[in-house]
């Protein structure tokens, strides 16, 4: 009876130390900065293949829980054109669901970032409104992401207006 207590005991000891080991591993892994800009490299490839924008992230950090630092970070408009580019974005994620495509980001600062809004006819919007565009405008509505945003810092940032729009003529007839 003494030798089935003891292998018993044997038994838990390891199933705890394993149990442990494996989250403990897990947590280390997971800190490393290549592996992480490996799994956000994922997302936003699934995120740019929902909202039909080319997203590209350079390095990704995860500090403490729920902050993200992203360098390097470069979304292209419908037309393939630059829509944004910052040198470093960093941010809180209060919520993720991969399950319901959800997320909400708060604190977002972005540094050094350029920002270029086209208008490139008058019967069509602002090349920003087709990345932003509410899901419930689409046939597909199940597969897009909803993402949220709130508290939206620039510092040292430019923004650039393009537009197609012919400009008055000051000086003769106007016909």
């Amino acid at each position: 009876m003494g030798k089935s207590i003891k292998k018993i005991y044997k038994i838990l000891i390891i199933f705890l130390l394993v149990l442990l080991t494996i989250p403990t591993t897990a947590y280390f892994v997971l800190q490393n900065s290549k592996i992480q800009t490996f799994l956000t490299q994922k997302i936003i490839q699934e995120i740019s293949k929902n909202i039909d924008a080319k997203i590209k992230i350079g390095h990704v950090n995860f500090k403490f829980f729920n902050r993200i630092v992203l360098e390097n970070v470069y979304v292209e408009d419908h037309l393939k054109d630059t829509l944004l580019y910052s040198d470093k974005i960093i941010c809180n994620i209060r919520k993720f669901d991969r399950n319901k495509k959800l997320a909400d980001i708060s604190n977002v600062n972005m540094i050094n970032a350029k920002v270029y809004l086209h208008k490139f006819d008058t019967l069509r919007p602002i090349n920003l409104v087709y990345i932003f565009k509410n899901p419930k405008d689409t046939v597909k509505s199940k597969s897009k992401w909803q993402i949220n945003f709130q508290n939206i810092e620039m510092h040292q940032s430019v923004f650039k207006f393009k537009s197609v729009r012919k400009k008055e003529k000051r000086n003769g007839v106007n016909f």
